[in-house]
């Protein structure tokens, strides 16, 4: 049997970064094509810190080219990824994923183990 608190976690984690994408947009990319987001979070280390994490923020602008960059937050712990600028085609696809760096994510995830 699963662990029902960590679905929880992961069901409103995954709502959270849903929710903050659709919040910071200003133009037509606010109608994201929500199974790609699930998508972007289904791949390691992306779903790993979204588990290990109390909040992931994709904050972004732009139409045609894209610039983003995520928060996470652990606890009293913050980490910010490095901006971003990636086409609005992939940016749809995996929000995440094109934001944040895979490299860093993995540095970020490990710290979430200390």
């Amino acid at each position: 049997m699963k662990n029902p608190t960590r679905f929880t976690k992961h069901a409103f984690n995954l709502m959270l970064i849903l929710l903050t994408s659709l919040l910071f947009s200003t133009n037509s990319l606010a109608k994201l094509n929500l199974q790609a987001e699930v998508n972007s979070i289904e791949v390691y280390p992306y779903n790993l810190l979204v588990q290990r994490t109390d909040q992931i923020k994709v904050i972004y602008q732009g139409e045609q080219q894209i610039t983003c960059r995520v928060e996470i937050l652990k606890g009293e712990l913050q980490w910010s990824g490095d901006t971003q600028v990636v086409k609005a085609a992939k940016f749809k696809q995996n929000p995440l994923r094109h934001c944040l760096d895979r490299d860093h994510a993995k540095q970020i995830l490990a710290s979430t183990f200390n």
